[in-house]
């Protein structure tokens, strides 16, 4: 879907940058620190930003990162947003600037229940759901 939807917003004159798939600009979301580093230098080399389209996910991880956050949970929803709250000054510059997250009917399927422990952050529902939220 991503490459699609890529093919077709180029075909409207929008400038694509697809992170990890073209090599325009590099970004790791299980990361913050690329996070950071790829929205400071879009920052500095683009002039404007039409869209952000947050599709990126995984899946099945129980591990943690190198940022001591869940796997599944930071490149699911904590990189997409960090990377939409530091690129939100371009957004803004930008004249119709649009932020998609994309979820799925995985979010209709959980109840946020925030006192049960914190290995439920393992599955993807939640996440699906904290991205509806923040859209």
């Amino acid at each position: 879907m991503g490459y699609e939807v890529s093919l077709f917003l180029a075909s409207r004159g929008c400038r694509v940058i697809i992170a990890d798939v073209v090599t325009y600009q590099y970004l790791d979301l299980a990361s913050l620190t690329s996070v950071r580093k790829c929205a400071a230098i879009l920052l500095f080399n683009e002039p404007r930003l039409d869209i952000i389209i947050n599709n990126a996910g995984c899946a099945g991880f129980k591990h943690k990162t190198e940022d001591d956050i869940y796997k599944v949970l930071q490149v699911n929803y904590i990189g997409h947003f960090l990377l939409t709250h530091l690129l939100t000054p371009l957004l803004i510059k930008t004249k119709h600037s649009r932020v998609v997250f994309v979820t799925s009917l995985l979010a209709f399927t959980n109840n946020l229940h925030l006192e049960k422990e914190y290995k439920v952050l393992y599955t993807v529902h939640y996440q699906k759901t904290y991205n509806l939220v923040t859209s």
